[in-house]
């Protein structure tokens, strides 16, 4: 139950960023302004963004080893993604006090890898689907701020390897977060418009082979509301004019 709860949220912020189309970093600099916090970027000393090696290893030896698990304490807390830090810091000025780190680029990339590599040994070893559908979520948050392609791509692979084993349930979600990749990648036209268009063929496909749900989502034996039958159908009816329509635009 606890993990399901958590999966609606994530779920849920990901329709909002779906729907809203926002870019994150403007998303982030206008709320921190709402907030009185003055917003600033990792920089060097040229301007540039610290993304480099030399920054990390620069970074890491002259940061005493407590702050740096601290860092990355916090970091992994909300996973990766200074938004919601920032968001949900809950008066415990938590994005503050991580920012006073001066974490380079670099540092937090390789953090998030830690948990790409986590979490592809999960979904790797998993054969609940509702288990495996939380793992590529989470994947996504960690995967998608280092390479959305990279992480759309890996997700289109395991639905391809796992097609005869995922229910119409799991299967949507795991293309919401290709959807949701996709939607944030600038520019790379042709291929947004191609993955777009083998979402809807996937989606359409299963509908036309009867929609099904897994017998991993009951729960005391019993399918909760959010696995219904006519949710996922209407689920499926809107993801597919939506993204028809997107479709058309290119």
């Amino acid at each position: 139950m606890k993990l399901e709860k958590e999966f609606q949220k994530q779920m849920k912020i990901l329709e909002d960023v779906a729907k809203k189309q926002y870019d994150e970093q403007h998303t982030l600099k206008s709320f921190l302004e709402k907030k009185g916090f003055k917003y600033t970027k990792n920089t060097n000393e040229d301007g540039s963004g610290s993304s480099s090696a030399e920054a990390a290893d620069n970074w890491l030896k002259a940061t005493p080893s407590g702050k740096v698990d601290e860092a990355k304490r916090l970091f992994f807390a909300y996973r990766g993604n200074h938004y919601f830090m920032a968001r949900n810091d809950d008066g415990k000025n938590n994005y503050e006090k991580y920012k006073s780190y001066n974490v380079p680029k670099a540092v937090e990339n390789e953090w998030r890898l830690e948990k790409v590599a986590e979490y592809k040994d999960r979904i790797n070893c998993c054969s609940n689907n509702k288990e495996l559908t939380y793992f590529c979520f989470r994947l996504e948050d960690y995967y998608g701020n280092i390479s959305e392609k990279e992480c759309a791509e890996y997700l289109l692979n395991l639905i391809r390897e796992r097609k005869e084993s995922l229910d119409s349930l799991s299967l949507i979600r795991i293309l919401r977060c290709v959807l949701n990749l996709t939607n944030h990648i600038n520019g790379f036209a042709d291929f947004k418009k191609e993955k777009y268009s083998e979402c809807v063929d996937i989606l359409i496909e299963e509908q036309k082979a009867g929609l099904k749900i897994s017998y991993d989502y009951k729960e005391n034996g019993v399918y909760p509301d959010y696995a219904s039958m006519e949710k996922l159908s209407d689920d499926y009816e809107r993801t597919v004019k939506y993204y028809l329509d997107v479709i058309n635009q290119y």
